[in-house]
C-alpha cells in the first residue's frame, strides 16, 4: 500500500513538472525558429494584401523589383469569360446535278 502510494504521488507530481519542463525547454531552443516563421508568415501577408489592393495586379514581390504589373489581384478577381459558342456545322456539300440527257 505504502509502495503504490509512494508511485502515486510521484506520478503525479513529476509529470505535470516534466512537461513543463519539456515546453519550456522546446520554447527556449525554438523560439528564434518560431518568431523566424511568424516574420516570414506576417511579411507574406503585408505581401498579399499589397498585391490584391494595387490596380492592375501591382508590382514584383520582395526583393523581386517592380513588376510589369497587368493580370495580376485584378484578373484574379474578374470573373471567368463566357465559354466560345460551338463552331457552326459544316455546310454539306451539295450533290452534283444529275448529268444533261443530250
Amino acid at each position: 500500500m505504502k509502495r503504490s502510494l509512494v508511485i502515486a504521488v510521484l506520478l503525479f507530481t513529476l509529470l505535470p513538472g516534466c512537461t513543463f519542463l519539456g515546453w519550456w525547454l522546446a520554447r527556449k531552443f525554438f523560439q528564434e525558429e518560431l518568431e523566424r516563421y511568424d516574420r516570414g508568415r506576417l511579411a507574406a501577408d503585408i505581401l498579399n494584401a499589397r498585391a490584391a489592393a494595387a490596380p492592375n495586379g501591382g508590382g514584383g514581390g520582395a526583393g523581386g523589383g517592380g513588376g510589369e504589373g497587368g493580370n495580376g489581384a485584378a484578373a484574379a478577381a474578374a470573373p471567368d469569360p463566357a465559354p466560345a459558342s460551338p463552331p457552326a456545322p459544316e455546310p454539306e456539300p451539295e450533290a452534283a446535278p444529275p448529268p444533261a440527257a443530250a
